[in-house]
Parts: C-alpha cells; sequence; structure tokens
C-alpha cells in the first residue's frame, strides 16, 4: 500500500498522478482524512493491466489528507508504483451553478456552507440539532430515522411544512463525504428550490446542478444516488436514476446553457 500525506489545506482542488502495475491488478485509490474515522474524500477502483492516470476532484479537503493507492488483493506487496507524480491543479468549478440560480444565491451558500460541515463531520457528531451559521437551516441527527416506531431504511429527508432536515447516521456513516452531499443537496432542494415540491426527479437535478457546478466527482453521485434506491427498488426509481444518469454524463457539454444566471 501506497501512502501520501497531502498538504490539501482545506482547499478545494484536484490533482492527477499515474499508477503503474507490475501484473494486472485491480487497484483502489482512496483519499482520507486520517484524523477522522470514515471521512472519505474519495474512493474508485481500476483493473490496471499496465498503468492508469486518475483525477480525484475534492472541492473540500482535511488539512492534511492522506492520499492511499494499493492492489485490492494483496495491498502489502510492491507490485503498485507511481509512474507520474502527483500534480495539483485548480479545482474547475462553475459559479452560477453552484451558487444557485436567481434569487437563491444567498439561501444556496448559506447551506452549501452548512452542508459541507456537516458532511466533513458526521462520523464525530452525536445525535442531536445542528444549525446553519445563520441558523436558517437545521438538521436533526439521528443514529436511524423512525415513524411511528417503526426504523427507516431512508437515510435523510425533509419535513414539507418546516424544511427541517433529518439524517440517520447509519445512513451515511459508510457514504464518502461528496457522496453525503448530493443526498442532502437533494432534501434541501426539496424545500428550497423546487417548483412542484414532491418531485423526486426535480429535486435530484436541482441538488447535480449545484453539485456538479462545484467540482464534485460525478461517479460520487451516482453511488450516493443507488445506495438510497436501494433501499427503495422501484420502478419509479429506475425512471430516476435514467434521468439523473443522463443529466451527469452530459452535463460537462451542456453546462453554460443549464447554468445560465
Amino acid at each position: 500500500m501506497l501512502e501520501f500525506l497531502l498538504n490539501t489545506k482545506k482547499e478545494p482542488l484536484s490533482f492527477d498522478f499515474e499508477v503503474a502495475v507490475n501484473r494486472p491488478s485491480r487497484i483502489r485509490v482512496k483519499v482520507i482524512n486520517p484524523d477522522k474515522p470514515n471521512t472519505v474524500y474519495f474512493d474508485r477502483w481500476k483493473d490496471v493491466v499496465d498503468k492508469v492516470s486518475f483525477e480525484v476532484k475534492m472541492p473540500q479537503s482535511a488539512k492534511v489528507s492522506k492520499l492511499l493507492i494499493g492492489d485490492i488483493k494483496n495491498s502489502n506487496d510492491d507490485n503498485v508504483r507511481l509512474s507520474k507524480k502527483i500534480e495539483r491543479k485548480k479545482l474547475i468549478t462553475l459559479a452560477t451553478c453552484s451558487n444557485g440560480n436567481g434569487g437563491n444565491s444567498s439561501k444556496v451558500r448559506e447551506f452549501v456552507k452548512f452542508a459541507q460541515d456537516f458532511c466533513e463531520n458526521a462520523s464525530v457528531y452525536g445525535a442531536g440539532s445542528y444549525y446553519s451559521d445563520k441558523g436558517t437551516f437545521r438538521i436533526d441527527y439521528f443514529d436511524v430515522i423512525t415513524e411511528h416506531g417503526k426504523q427507516l431504511t431512508t437515510p435523510a429527508r425533509i419535513h414539507n411544512d418546516t424544511g427541517r432536515m433529518e439524517v440517520a447516521k447509519k445512513g451515511i456513516i459508510n457514504c464518502t463525504v461528496p457522496s453525503r452531499m448530493a443526498i442532502l443537496l437533494h432534501e434541501f432542494s426539496h424545500f428550497n428550490l423546487n417548483e412542484e415540491q414532491h418531485d423526486e426527479t426535480e429535486a435530484d437535478l436541482n441538488a447535480l446542478k449545484i453539485y456538479l457546478g462545484m467540482g464534485y466527482p460525478p461517479i460520487e453521485a451516482h453511488k450516493g444516488f443507488l445506495d438510497v434506491f436501494k433501499t427503495a427498488p422501484s420502478n419509479g426509481n429506475r425512471i430516476r436514476y435514467d434521468y439523473l444518469k443522463s443529466y451527469i454524463d452530459n452535463f460537462d457539454e451542456q453546462k453554460y446553457r443549464l447554468c445560465l444566471p
């Protein structure tokens, strides 16, 4: 297992590197906060025959982040090496998407700051109520979400009349930080951005516009939503996933039209 400490300074950034192997292998790359358990910014694997490039996008990071690179089947041998040094780059973002359109910009910025902090600390926070800096937004954090004494499988939900959000630690503890953001932005969108409050697909797309505009990795949005859909498989969720997959796949090509102020 290769380990590198990166002076990421809690800043948004991206970086590239290239991994080479001595024999065909499945390689896993993770970036974690070494000071907080279950705080993962990037988690990806690829089947590698000779060498492969990785691009890591991190809209949020630790003061010092740890990069882990290893062979999934045997992380203790010398099969894996860097064939191109780690190159730090500026993270490409699109403010007209990430700040929300129209008159919602200040609301979006306040929630994003709050949500990023919550997602960063979800593994160390205990049960309780958490508020954004101005007190506009509230998250009630539970070990699990219950209704009428029955445990629900959803990782998060929002109250239609108040906008108060509930989040289940059990539902998000094993999610990456970006996947947590995708889930919270979806719930935020229901109450704060949707024209039709109960429309799940509209909330998906409103959340993705902010998420992708901030430079979060698309694959983590896929993973975050799929994890939610697995708890409630249905034809409706299959259709939802088809919409959001198309949106993610075409975002780079269409973002300037999608994010017009």
